[in-house]
């Protein structure tokens, strides 16, 4: 299921969404519970071709997207993102994110990064092997920390937009149990992890520096709902509405806005995925990054 920040103003918008749901199945970002199984994922098109800015266009079986591996679409994504009026201090941390990760993973050879917009014959995007990319990060650029997930990489952006009058106590952060916490990858990045007999442990991101108020307000959006049955879509929505009203989560009228995808295992509804949804000048501009270790993207909608 999709949640948006705030109320769809069109179908249009809730076409966009559908799509951004069908790329989020096999997108999701992963953690202990939900890992992609690339596989199963459609190979990567040889087929690209760059288009004119005016001319860009997503039709059936194809998208329009960017992994910021060149300055021209990293100043066209800067632009979208500080015109939308997302402060300039979150846009800019948020992109010295993506210049490392680039910078980190250029030479792995599971995916090429893409430098401007191209349109490729494709649904999805397949970056290959997770494991041989997690490989890449940690063992040959010799880094004993995850990189940024999906969830978070839309908070940074977001967190102006959002509202709580009731917060999550540390205590209760869904991220300390590494065996039945949805979000305990989340707590590697922001927390780092003590080394064990059977692992080797983690410090937490360095690039990341939020204060404790601001992480508590995150917990308390992403904390998985309790359900005490298998849920159908209606009965999710209600348990989703149910949290925000508790919580008083709510979300601001702005040209952007926080997207999640929710889906439910066992007897928790969880945030599977997130990213920033952009109006832009010619549509709609969706930026996330995929998985911990895989890319950042930005795609195009019109």
């Amino acid at each position: 299921m999709i949640m948006k920040g705030r109320l769809m103003r069109n179908k249009v918008l809730g076409l966009l969404l559908l799509t951004l749901f069908i790329l989020s199945v096999v997108l999701g970002c992963s953690n202990k519970h939900n890992e992609v199984n690339t596989d199963k994922l459609e190979k990567r098109t040889s087929v690209e071709t760059s288009q004119p800015k005016e001319k860009q266009n997503i039709s059936e079986g194809t998208l329009t997207y960017t992994n910021l591996n060149s300055k021209s679409s990293i100043d066209e994504v800067k632009s979208s993102l500080k015109t939308s009026e997302i402060r300039s201090e979150y846009a800019d941390r948020v992109l010295e994110w993506v210049a490392d990760y680039n910078n980190c993973m250029r030479n792995c050879d599971e995916f090429s990064l893409t430098g401007d917009f191209i349109t490729v014959s494709a649904k999805a995007i397949d970056y290959g092997d997770y494991s041989k990319m997690s490989r890449e990060w940690f063992r040959k650029n010799n880094r004993n920390y995850h990189d940024v997930l999906c969830r978070i990489v839309a908070f940074e952006l977001n967190q102006d937009n959002i509202t709580t009058k009731k917060i999550v106590k540390k205590d209760d952060f869904d991220c300390w149990d590494e065996n039945k916490s949805w979000l305990y990858t989340d707590g590697d990045i922001l927390f780092g992890r003590e080394a064990t007999e059977e692992d080797n442990g983690c410090v937490p991101f360095p690039l990341i520096s939020l204060k404790d108020e601001v992480i508590a307000k995150y917990f308390t959006v992403f904390n998985p709902i309790f359900a005490d049955k298998k849920c159908n879509e209606d009965e999710i929505l209600q348990a989703i509405n149910k949290k925000w009203t508790e919580y008083g989560i709510e979300f601001k009228e702005n040209p952007y806005s926080l997207i999640t995808f929710w889906t439910q295992a066992d007897n928790e509804i969880s945030v599977s995925h997130a990213g920033t949804l952009i109006e832009t000048e010619h549509g709609y501009l969706f930026f996330e990054k995929t998985n911990p270790e895989e890319p950042y993207a930005a795609t195009k909608f019109t």
